[in-house]
C-alpha cells in the first residue's frame, strides 16, 4: 500500500513539474507574441509617417507647380489684354494629375 502511495505521489510531482514547464513555455510564447506585435505596430507607425511625409512633400511640389504655372500664364497673357483667361487651368490640371500619379506610385512602393 505504501509503495502504491509513493508511486501516486511521484506521478503527481511529475505532472506538477510538467505543468510548471508548460506555464513557463506559455509565458515565453505570450512574451514573444507581445514583442512581435509591438515591433509590427512600430513598423506600421514608421511607414505611415513616411507616407504622410511623402504626401506632404508631393502636395508642396504640386502647389509650387500650380503657382509657377499660374504666374507664367499671367505673365504671358499680360501682353495680350483681350485674353483675360490664361491657359493655365489645363496645365495646372496636368501637373496635378502627374503629382497624383507620383503619389500613387509612392504609396504602392511603400505598401
Amino acid at each position: 500500500m505504501a509503495a502504491r502511495q509513493q508511486q501516486q505521489l511521484q506521478q503527481q510531482q511529475a505532472l506538477q513539474h510538467l505543468s510548471e514547464q508548460q506555464q513557463q513555455q506559455l509565458q515565453q510564447q505570450e512574451h514573444q507574441q507581445q514583442q512581435q506585435l509591438q515591433q509590427q505596430e512600430h513598423q506600421q507607425q514608421q511607414q505611415l509617417q513616411q507616407q504622410e511625409h511623402q504626401q506632404q512633400q508631393q502636395l508642396q511640389q504640386q502647389q509650387n507647380w500650380v503657382s509657377l504655372l499660374s504666374t507664367h500664364g499671367r505673365n504671358s497673357s499680360s501682353s495680350n489684354s483681350s485674353n483675360s483667361n490664361p491657359p493655365t487651368p489645363a496645365a495646372a490640371a496636368a501637373a496635378a494629375a502627374a503629382a497624383a500619379a507620383a503619389a500613387a506610385a509612392a504609396a504602392a512602393a511603400a505598401a
